[in-house]
């Protein structure tokens, strides 16, 4: 299709211990799936750079996000949503946020 697309994604401990931080690619639910857009198909087409972290107080995590779309004229003009769901792990009372990453695909091959 075109090009991998690549961005950081940056998570911030704001608490006042370290954490250890996991990053999990999840395909959404169909009641949860934004409206005019359509579950990602396989959460193979989504790399993190980086999965997991120890990040200080105060401190960052931070990891490229790489979209992959197959080769595939049945990919062209459509509106994909995949969750990252970055959660600690080792704690008592976990805490976790999932990231809404909604993209596109050209209309037409290039």
């Amino acid at each position: 299709m075109r090009k991998d697309a690549k961005f950081p994604l940056v998570i911030k401990n704001e608490s006042d211990k370290q954490i250890e931080l996991k990053l999990e690619v999840l395909i959404p639910e169909e009641n949860e799936v934004q409206d005019g857009y359509e579950a990602i198909p396989d959460a193979g087409w989504i790399t993190l750079e980086k999965d997991s972290f120890i990040v200080e107080p105060g401190g960052e995590a931070e990891t490229d996000v790489i979209i992959s779309v197959p080769n595939n004229k049945e990919y062209l003009g459509r509106r994909f949503h995949v969750f990252i769901w970055s959660h600690t792990i080792g704690e008592s009372l976990g805490i976790g946020i999932k990231s809404k990453l909604l993209f596109h695909t050209e209309e037409a091959e290039k």
